[in-house]
């Protein structure tokens, strides 16, 4: 599978929605109010990483995500159809010229 840089995730992907879609699952879950205030001195506190939690929340929207980005390949099908599509000779060898350099850096 290639990862096409110039794909652009969907917005609600950002870490603030993840947080906040965490506490509303839990919330509802739970019932639970979470807590906002800071305690006071002397009382005891435990502080749990939500990284895990968040990064199983960013592979199932990123799951949702298509390898194939179908309306981008039919319409260059209907082009390559009605010999429209006509790429520039530079074109082509800068993109592989930059695949080229992308493969080599991974190599190292």
């Amino acid at each position: 599978m290639k990862i096409d840089p110039k794909v652009q995730l969907p917005s609600e992907i950002s870490p603030e929605a993840i947080k906040n879609a965490r506490k509303a699952n839990v919330q509802q879950q739970t019932g639970a109010v979470l807590p906002t205030a800071v305690p006071t001195a002397g009382q005891d506190t435990v502080s749990i990483s939500s990284t895990h939690s968040d990064l199983q929340t960013l592979k199932v929207q990123l799951d949702q995500i298509p390898d194939i980005r179908t309306d981008r390949v039919n319409a260059l099908r209907q082009q390559v159809n009605n010999r429209q599509y006509a790429p520039s000779s530079a074109n082509i060898a800068q993109a592989v010229i930059n695949e080229q350099s992308i493969l080599g850096s991974n190599q190292s």
